[in-house]
């Protein structure tokens, strides 16, 4: 699924939505509820393919695998019998070009790697850089639970990094959506501490090269045999290949669902001791050898130097293992089917995480939620520390409708920074305009603007005649 507004849209708020079926049809629709019925397919991918390899149908034969929207152009990769096509079409689904690349070894992300492991592009995603990237080869996580590293370099060829084997079925594996879900103007956080009473100001590990990986192990219990799971999260770089830091929680079970968000990681599960679903909320913050308290006096010279301060580069290479903060808290709603997380242009705006459940029911949660679990209540200090991910009947996005089993979240940032475009897509589809609190730099529909234009006039007028009448005035004085 992808979008794109129209150019005279300075809000973006007027959204194209494209959908692409597992059956290869591709539909159109608008985010406009004026347009809401507007929705239309408008091309048959997987006939295209077909005619591409000379045969009738192939259905239940591609593996559909990304679909981008670039410049009104819509280009769809999908995978046939070993080889890889990309379909380039207009956004009125009109047939531009259809490539095929033969022998395809793997897929990471807009690149296509042969089996010569020579990378292959589309020419509308050239401006992307693929010399010196680093991607995760996934292609033998089902039938070895291995995941790999793949290092892209000069001459366009894939080179293998780095490979770990994890000794469990692997359940679920993550990566930040987008670098815009990372990204935040605040790269300090104070952190209660509960032992000293002060809050200790904390630098937000970076987590753009971020991989979360979860499997499950048995242990045995007892000496008849018996075996209990035990879900491991593992934070894994995917530059270098080293795991970070592991979280192990005893009778973890799937399904599981991560989400990487800023300098949180947040993993939804299940407990089959307790019979709950929790959520494993881990913050991760950079290592340092002398902590700051938020008691602490700023010298004079620290305020100056803190205005001349340049932007920090860091590497994978340089970097100290992060220090985690875990928690686990309750989760209310119960199972979930989908999760997702807002973003922002400007990384002002707070951050939401969007929870789908089985139920029908699409839930938008503020992360700072999360991120107060097991801390003091915001406002109220002599209040017990929360367990559970406080929800309300106002967190429920989805109001009267069900999006019955919703299998994935799409958000796209609208040029506003208050407000994200959320797509949640199942057996139906929902789209809503979300907001971390108000959208404070957005007018309401129904603000007048005839009476703000009439107020400014009339002040306008006003100022002119009240500079005419004290210019008059002070030349009465002056002649008296």
């Amino acid at each position: 699924m992808a979008g794109t507004s129209p150019a005279n849209d300075w809000a973006g708020t007027d959204h194209s939505i494209f959908i692409l079926s597992t059956t290869g049809m591709l539909y159109r629709d608008y985010t406009l509820p004026s347009r809401a019925n507007e929705t239309a397919a408008i091309f048959d991918v997987s006939a295209a393919i077909a005619d591409a390899e000379g045969t009738s149908c192939i259905h239940g034969q591609v593996t559909y695998k990304r679909m981008t929207v670039d410049s009104g152009s819509i280009i769809v990769t999908a995978f046939v019998k070993g080889s890889a096509y990309v379909v380039e079409l207009t956004a009125d689904g009109k047939l531009v070009a259809i490539n095929k690349v033969p022998s395809v070894a793997n897929f990471l992300g807009h690149m296509i790697v042969g089996n010569d492991k020579k990378v292959h592009v589309h020419p509308h995603e050239r401006d992307i850089p693929t010399a010196g990237s680093y991607g995760v080869d996934l292609k033998n996580l089902e039938s070895k639970n291995t995941i790999g590293g793949v290092r892209i370099n000069g001459n366009d060829e894939a080179v293998d990094t780095w490979s770990l084997n994890f000794p469990g079925k692997v359940v679920a594996h993550a990566t930040a959506s987008s670098h815009l879900a990372v990204y935040s103007t605040e790269h300090l956080r104070v952190f209660a501490n509960e032992t000293s009473k002060t809050g200790e100001v904390r630098r937000k590990y970076p987590t753009a090269n971020l991989l979360v990986v979860a499997h499950v192990e048995m242990q045995d219990l007892d000496d008849d045999g018996t075996e209990s799971p035990v879900l491991v999260i593992s934070f894994v770089d995917m530059v270098t290949g080293s795991v970070l830091a592991t979280n192990r929680h005893a009778d973890g079970a799937g399904p599981v669902h991560i989400a990487v968000v800023e300098h949180a990681v947040i993993t939804h599960f299940f407990n089959t001791e307790r019979h709950k679903y929790l959520v494993d909320v881990s913050e991760l913050f950079e290592a340092e050898d002398t902590l700051i308290n938020d008691a602490s006096m700023a010298s004079p010279a620290s305020i100056v130097t803190s205005f001349l301060i340049k932007p920090r580069v860091v590497s994978s290479y340089s970097l100290r293992p992060p220090q985690v903060a875990t928690q686990v808290l309750q989760f209310p709603p119960g199972a979930i089917s989908s999760l997702g997380t807002t973003v922002s242009f400007q990384g002002v705006a707070r951050k939401l995480v969007i929870f789908g459940t089985p139920a029908g029911l699409v839930y938008s949660i503020d992360l700072r939620a999360f991120l107060f679990g097991g801390q003091k209540v915001p406002g109220k200090p002599d209040a017990a520390p929360y367990t559970f991910v406080p929800t309300s009947s106002s967190s429920v996005i989805s109001h009267r409708n069900s999006v019955v089993q919703s299998k994935f979240v799409v958000v796209s940032p609208t040029n506003l920074e208050s407000s994200n475009h959320v797509v949640v897509a199942g057996l139906d589809m929902m789209y809503c305009r979300v907001s971390a609190g108000k959208a404070w730099d957005l007018l309401n529909d129904d603000f007048n603007h005839h009476l703000l234009m009439t107020i400014c006039g009339v002040l306008l007028l006003a100022t002119i005649a009240a500079r005419w009448v004290a210019s008059h005035r002070n030349l009465k004085l002056q002649w008296a």
